[in-house]
């Protein structure tokens, strides 16, 4: 159990992480190199904006997807019969349902 907790916590962390250095490296591009009219116009509110209050919801959600995709990904390596072609058509499919359902809400 101890190593199951251990494997969450990493793995949390990781997609926290991520999650807000990816949206630091997107806002520093947009705004200091690309140097786009939309963000240059906020200038560093806008860019603490996104990183701080749009990174928050996509780390709380990396929180919890990281985790289970390394769990899907472990449980699904140890079914031999499955073929791959039949992962990557779920995948994508999930993938493509996730994306609607965010387009529809949005």
């Amino acid at each position: 159990m101890k190593e199951g907790r251990r494997f969450f916590i990493r793995s949390s962390l990781t997609g926290i992480t991520s999650a807000y250095l990816g949206n630091a490296l997107f806002a520093f591009v947009m705004t200091w190199i690309l140097r786009t009219e939309y963000w240059i116009a906020g200038g560093l509110p806008k860019v603490l904006d996104h990183v701080f209050i749009s990174g928050s919801l996509v780390a709380a959600a990396a929180s919890g997807a990281v985790p289970l995709g390394h769990w899907l990904g472990r449980k699904v390596n140890s079914l031999p019969s499955l073929h791959a072609r039949w992962i990557y058509s779920t995948l994508t499919l999930l993938v493509l349902g996730l994306w609607t359902i965010v387009r529809i809400v949005r």
